[in-house]
């Protein structure tokens, strides 16, 4: 077999049994005993972590004719070498007659079905690793010293991921992000085959094999199609984030949520406080191999302008590609400028993470975007603004602190992507919402600075109708603090206690009874998203603002509020990363308003 290996040095080689003691089935052409020499088509997974195959795994091999299997033969893998041996003492069931048939081989050879969940060890990703090979048919040429060639083909997916951007966060975060997979979590192998159970669906966290860090890893999954099904779950910093691949014409083009048999995707992920964006490609099975990732460089940034911005007067452009949108030098950045008409209050926004300058003579107005670490989406705004601004009583708001005025620091800009002005129906928010407003101090009554989340176990909440209902864990991820303030006020009226019921919430009560700022949503108890995002905020040291300190309780809660979520700060950052108290314990409370 010397011949056959030399053929095959760049593959992993199986022997099959030993040509010795062949069973003489007594026929007219003199019997001879099958030996089998295999190969996996790209990279074989069925590795121990020494990097032999896995010892005990079985090999099904049954001969085909019209379709149909016959009698199934099994092998076992014998050592860490790859050589296979019949599992009972019957020798070589294999023999060769002078006749041409067709074989069919797989491995692993059982009957139980295979859990794809945990794969967070090299042996549980290499056992899900499933082979099959079609030979057809076994001819007297192919015979080299009485051996035979298989060349198995992976029936799985494979997915590799690399968190390779990780805005907003720390290295030492991203070194404990944790990614996950989702999808089929078991299947059956049965005659070379793969199939899901019945009643299954691909909603099963597979955790991968990260034998680095969790910013790079690889699982083996199912194929199937995820258009519109969460695929990658990435957790990071406190904050969750899903990735769902949408059926579109680009991303059928790539193939993007199709997961294909003996096809490796790899994933590149770009997450920030914002969210998670991802690209993706993928190879065929030949490619099917691990990749050395070391050097690869952070993806070329892009900035998104809209044709309402380059339509402006004069607009003019540096440090971009306006035709592809990419960036020359992300710490450079980019600018662009235009005429601004008499009497405008315009301006640019925008969505991503750089420092943003302007710079106004008479009309000629000029935006720099630098240190650019994301992808920038710019917009235009008839009202401008920037993060820091003070929030007057009257609607109104400046850079300069008015003692007698403010009320609130503008600590975003734009809506945030779960949040729609649909949401504040009934409010003075009217078709665009252009930010949002944390109050300058913690809420108080008198001497008193800290408030129950609940006085007693008594609220009847539904958590079906909940407008945050399932954020498991405390990942909160949208801004529904208007609408949970609602529904907890309308719950708590239904008790004989009224709102008293909930005294952190009805903070916001008895706040609006002052009067609703027009143009606005009105003040409420914010979400632990919210919270979360505002001590990344860079408000903590302005004049009139009193920075979150200690404890603060949300409007979160994931089932009966036995429980709620709170956010602990330190003069305006986060500490302790702790997310749930009972609902009787006193914290603080910080209002907030959209507008």
């Amino acid at each position: 077999m010397s011949h056959y290996i030399a053929l095959t040095l760049a593959a992993l080689t199986l022997v099959l049994g030993s040509c010795n003691n062949a069973t003489d089935v007594g026929t007219n052409a003199e019997p001879q005993a099958l030996c089998f020499d295999a190969t996996v088509q790209g990279e074989s997974t069925r590795l121990a972590a020494g990097g032999g195959f896995l010892t005990g795994d079985a090999v099904g091999i049954a001969t085909v004719q019209d379709g149909t299997l016959g009698e199934v033969k099994q092998y076992v893998v014998a050592d860490e070498l790859g050589r296979i041996v019949p599992s009972t003492t019957e020798q070589h069931p294999f023999l060769w007659l002078g006749k041409e048939y067709s074989l069919k081989a797989w491995m692993p050879l059982t009957a139980e079905p295979i859990s794809l969940t945990s794969q967070t060890t090299a042996e549980g990703l290499n056992a899900c690793d499933l082979l099959t090979t079609d030979l057809t048919p076994v001819a007297a040429d192919q015979l080299q010293e009485g051996a035979i060639h298989l060349r198995f083909q992976h029936q799985m997916t494979k997915v590799w991921y690399l968190l390779q951007v990780f805005d907003g966060y720390t290295d030492a975060e991203a070194e404990q992000a944790t990614v996950e997979f989702l999808g089929y979590g078991r299947v059956m192998f049965q005659q070379g085959r793969v199939s899901t159970l019945e009643g299954d669906e691909p909603t099963t966290t597979i955790r991968p094999y990260c034998p680095q860090n969790g910013k790079e890893g690889e699982a083996i999954m199912a194929p199937c199609q995820m258009f519109g099904k969460p695929l990658i779950r990435v957790k990071i910093g406190g904050d969750s984030f899903l990735y769902t691949p949408k059926e579109s014409d680009e991303n059928m083009g790539l193939k993007i949520g199709e997961l294909r048999p003996g096809i490796r995707q790899r994933y590149y992920l770009k997450v920030s406080r914002r969210g998670l964006e991802v690209s993706m490609d993928a190879s065929t099975v030949d490619a099917w191999v691990n990749t050395d990732i070391n050097g690869v460089q952070a993806a070329q940034y892009k900035a998104n302008i809209p044709a309402e911005i380059t339509s402006l007067p004069d607009f003019h452009s540096e440090g971009i590609d306006l035709t592809t949108g990419f960036i020359t030098s992300a710490e450079e950045g980019f600018s662009i400028s235009y005429t601004q008409a008499s009497g405008s209050t315009d301006g640019v926004l925008f969505d991503g993470q750089c420092q943003r300058h302007r710079q106004k003579e008479g009309n000629a107005v000029k935006f720099t975007f630098k240190g650019v670490e994301s992808d920038v989406t710019l917009s235009y705004t008839t009202l401008y603004m920037e993060v820091g601004y003070y929030f007057n009583q009257d609607g109104t708001f400046s850079p300069t602190f008015n003692a007698t005025q403010a009320v609130g620091i503008v600590w975003r800009i734009g809506a945030h992507s779960s949040d729609s002005p649909e949401a504040y129906a009934g409010t003075g928010i009217n078709g665009t919402i252009h930010g949002y407003v944390v109050a300058l101090t913690d809420e108080a009554e008198g001497a008193q600075t800290d408030f129950q989340w609940e006085t007693s176990d008594l609220l009847e909440m539904n958590e079906e109708a909940y407008p945050e209902h399932g954020i498991m864990d405390g990942n909160s991820t949208r801004y529904a603090g208007y609408t949970n303030t609602q529904y907890i006020l309308a719950k708590a009226k239904e008790t004989a206690e009224g709102t008293a019921i909930v005294p952190a919430c009805q903070r916001a009560e008895v706040r609006n009874q002052q009067g609703i700022i027009a143009g606005t949503s009105g003040w409420y108890f914010p979400t632990r998203k919210q919270m979360l995002d505002l001590r990344k905020a860079a408000i903590a040291s302005q004049e009139g603002y009193v920075a979150p300190d200690g404890q603060y309780w949300t409007s979160s809660f994931d089932g009966k509020p036995t429980n709620a979520y709170r956010i602990v700060f330190e003069k305006g950052a986060g500490t302790n990363p702790d997310f749930w108290d009972g609902i009787t314990a006193q914290k603080h409370v910080r209002l907030m308003l959209t507008f």
